[in-house]
């Protein structure tokens, strides 16, 4: 996974928020954090750094008080590049434990390699 984001000179933190905005387009850093289970302020850099590499852009709400945040076309092309990464790397840790306990735990190991 590393030499994977190595080469794109991206972190598993940028990987993770890439994903997340994925999932949710328009996602204000609130939204983000709470899907990245961070702070606001580690959200809100990691975002910058996307926004900063034209992966994610930052548009006003409708409200005014608010950020949205959603992929540029870069971002989820690039998203899409990595995901079967991801998808391999779960499947290598739910190999790691017997077939009836990997069904039962799939959420816990997702969970944990999200947050890489």
């Amino acid at each position: 996974m590393n030499d994977l984001l190595r080469g794109r000179g991206i972190s598993a933190a940028h990987v993770i928020a890439l994903c997340a905005l994925d999932a949710r387009p328009g996602s204000s850093r609130a939204d983000l954090a709470r899907d990245m289970q961070v702070t606001p302020q580690a959200a809100g850099g990691i975002a910058e750094k996307l926004v900063e590499r034209g992966l994610v852009t930052r548009t006003e709400s409708g409200d005014g008080r608010s950020i949205e945040l959603s992929l540029t076309e870069s971002g989820r092309r690039l998203t899409d590049e990595v995901r079967p990464a991801l998808e391999r790397l779960r499947q290598d840790v739910l190999r790691l434990f017997r077939p009836e306990a990997a069904a039962f735990i799939d959420g816990a190991p997702r969970h944990l390699l999200n947050r890489l």
